[in-house]
């Protein structure tokens, strides 16, 4: 995500930020989707709702994959004389 948020570190940091409060905003609303998809399907069975959430771990799983394999590396050195 970093990598999409041109400019200085603070910049790119900001961007997660943002991506981190818009996806915890959208995940509110996954309580009433799973109750819903029960509803539909007669409250009989938890299939609906065990579908949502492992489509939700296969998504976080490829974010994850994905998020290692595009990550950018700062160019930071750290100067170990000033370490005391």
């Amino acid at each position: 995500m970093t990598a999409r948020v041109p400019g200085a570190p603070h910049l790119r940091y900001s961007g997660v930020a943002l991506a981190y409060n818009l996806a915890g905003a959208l995940t509110g609303f996954l309580p009433f989707l799973a109750t819903a998809l029960l509803d539909a399907a007669g409250g009989a069975t938890s299939w609906p709702a065990a579908v949502l959430l492992m489509a939700i771990a296969l998504l976080t799983a490829l974010g994850g994959l994905l998020g290692e394999r595009l990550r950018v590396r700062d160019n930071v050195t750290t100067d170990s004389s000033s370490a005391s």
